[in-house]
């Protein structure tokens, strides 16, 4: 997750799904999708702290031509 010069919040993700890695762009706070380069497959992510120590992930992802459904979600907890 990085900002961009132009102020815009991106994540890059690298998966196995595709041989390319996926630029996602923040379209409201805590969800990235797509931008405007042609994706592999339908996707997004949801990602938020709801309290200190604790981080929610979620991918959103599909088949090609399909749609994005909530996949593989993540809850992790700091342990000191």
């Amino acid at each position: 997750v990085a900002r961009t010069a132009g102020g815009d919040t991106v994540m890059v993700i690298g998966h196995p799904h595709a041989d390319s890695v996926a630029l996602m762009k923040e379209t409201s706070p805590g969800v990235f999708e797509p931008s405007e380069e042609v994706q592999a497959f339908p996707m997004k992510v949801e990602l938020s702290v709801p309290e200190p120590g604790r981080l929610l992930h979620t991918w959103w992802y599909g088949r090609p031509g399909g749609s994005a459904e909530p996949r593989d979600a993540t809850d992790a907890r700091r342990v000191d």
